[in-house]
């Protein structure tokens, strides 16, 4: 299995007063200078493996954080079956899906797609995300990122 290295990132943070960003495009050992990430206490590269596309997010404001998002283009694809809230009076609540089963207010669907990384310095873990049909792509990679 592939790895995705965020080398370095995490000794090089100091959360000091940042702006607002959208999420940008990591590339492999490519120069992430102070002025492009405000929150960064020095220049930072990121090596990232062969295949690896990744995004970052400099998060000012009341985030005040660092976000990134990676995945490999021929990573992991998996499958999960996931529970979601149905209605049986779709007049009432239009955004919910009817229920397949009116005893039930759950639908069980299997969602797949590529295993998605996230990690933040405000929370200091890095994890995947739900697999929801997702592409590894740096749009869907980007979109995985909230401002």
């Amino acid at each position: 299995m592939k790895k995705i290295n965020f080398f370095g990132v995490a000794a090089v943070l100091a959360f000091s007063v940042g702006v607002h960003a959208a999420p940008a495009a990591v590339t492999s050992n490519a120069l992430i200078a102070v002025p492009d990430c405000p929150l960064l206490s020095e220049d930072v590269r990121i090596p990232l493996s062969n295949n690896v596309i990744a995004a970052r997010n400099c998060a000012g404001g009341a985030a005040n954080s660092i976000r990134m998002a990676a995945c490999h283009t021929a990573g992991r694809q998996g499958s999960r079956t996931v529970e979601v809230p149905c209605t049986n009076d779709t007049v009432a609540n239009p955004g919910l899906p009817q229920c397949t089963d009116p005893q039930v207010s759950v639908n069980r669907v299997t969602n797949t797609g590529a295993a998605i990384v996230v990690g933040s310095t405000a929370g200091g873990q890095v994890g995947p995300l739900d697999l929801a049909n997702y592409a590894c792509d740096a749009g869907t990679v980007a979109g995985r990122i909230p401002d």
